[in-house]
């Protein structure tokens, strides 16, 4: 439509503005950017993009390359005018308030590697599985090379790819103490490695391996009290999450940095954790209990009004049963309805395998019937 032609026609019956209402509702009335993660966002950033694509075309009519959702790569026969591309499509992306990102986007010259360096030597290393001896000597050495790749490939998924390597290793048994603090070595400074290490933590243990509970315990809780604060809500999620898995005790200094994160699904977590007595004091809910109210029910905090409400958690604000009191909510606690499913992870029968799913996420259970399954992993 042209961002002239929208601000002149605010009328609703254009498909433009209703999208445009739409978006910012599903984002709390905001105006800049898109929701991330659904898929209709996807939808409404290529409606932008192959735009941009358009008008990049039309300046460079011999332009070669491609565009994979955000992501462009394009070839030109001078450096020059790559350069200049860089600029002009700088510049287009910017009538739409989008920029470049400049530690991702670069001009390189041709030929260039078929596969990343990185990637190469991780790939080609092997690792031997006729001895202790020679396979600790192999371990000791992937990952120092690892971890030197990293340093030489910060803004690269150096690690992620290194553990994934190692996922199917037949891991002989007296290597297990120092590959499994080598693995925890991964997760402190590359907080999206810890689905990883935990998928072969736990795989491991379930094997019939013994988890090193004081070295993991350390890691999560160090995680929680340098994420919750910030608040980096996944790694904060994920580190309370395993704690949970494993029954890992969450010291003083998390549960205060716990207490200040306003995030619902840490919020939830952590409330569980509680209930389990895994907390070494009790979380200060100051924060948290402001939600607890019917208006808490229709705002950005309504997963933790319902769902600490419904199984207990937390206490209503004014002592009413606002739950009761919403048409809505009432019909959905009378059905049995959680968005949170405690028994993905800790079963009832403490005495049975704790089942592991491989993410924190919302379950949405009716009754007996669990609308997401357990796919996953179990910790003994």
């Amino acid at each position: 439509m042209g961002k002239q032609r929208a601000k002149a026609n605010r009328r609703m019956s254009d498909f433009a503005n209703r999208l445009d209402f739409w978006m910012r509702m599903g984002q709390g009335g905001e105006t800049v950017g898109i929701p991330i993660g659904p898929d209709t966002s996807l939808l409404a950033a290529e409606l932008i993009l192959q735009h941009c694509d358009t008008k990049l075309a039309a300046r460079f009519p011999g332009v070669t390359g491609y565009r994979f959702i955000d992501d462009y790569e394009l070839g030109f026969r001078e450096r020059s005018d790559a350069e200049t591309a860089y600029n002009v499509l700088e510049g287009i992306l910017g009538e739409y308030q989008l920029s470049l990102n400049p530690r991702k986007t670069e001009v390189l010259s041709l030929p260039l590697r078929v596969e990343k360096e990185w990637v190469r030597r991780l790939r080609a290393f092997s690792i031997r599985e006729s001895s202790d001896t020679a396979q600790r000597r192999d371990l000791m050495d992937y990952f120092d090379e690892a971890f030197e790749l990293r340093d030489r490939f910060p803004t690269e998924d150096v690690l992620q790819y290194a553990l994934g390597r190692l996922r199917y290793l037949k891991l002989l048994p007296s290597n297990w103490l120092g590959y499994q603090r080598r693995l925890l070595l991964c997760a402190y400074p590359e907080p999206s490695c810890l689905l990883h290490v935990l998928s072969q933590l736990i795989e491991r243990v379930n094997s019939g391996l013994p988890p090193d509970r004081d070295a993991i315990g350390a890691l999560l809780n160090a995680l929680i009290v340098e994420h919750a604060p910030l608040p980096h809500s996944s790694e904060t999620a994920w580190a309370i999450w395993a704690a949970i898995a494993m029954k890992i005790g969450i010291d003083s200094a998390s549960v205060d940095a716990l207490s200040k994160n306003d995030d619902c699904i840490v919020a939830l977590l952590a409330l569980h954790a509680q209930s389990l007595g895994l907390m070494s004091k009790p979380l200060d809910l100051t924060i948290w209990t402001a939600h607890m109210s019917d208006d808490g029910l229709y705002d950005d905090h309504w997963l933790l009004a319902y769902e600490a409400y419904a199984k207990g958690w937390l206490p209503s604000a004014d002592g009413s049963d606002y739950l009761a009191a919403d048409p809505a909510f009432s019909f959905m606690r009378s059905h049995g309805v959680a968005f949170y499913e405690g028994s993905l992870i800790v079963p009832e029968d403490a005495s049975s395998p704790i089942p592991v799913p491989l993410a924190p996420s919302t379950a949405i259970a009716v009754g007996d019937q669990d609308a997401i399954g357990d796919e996953g992993l179990h910790y003994q």
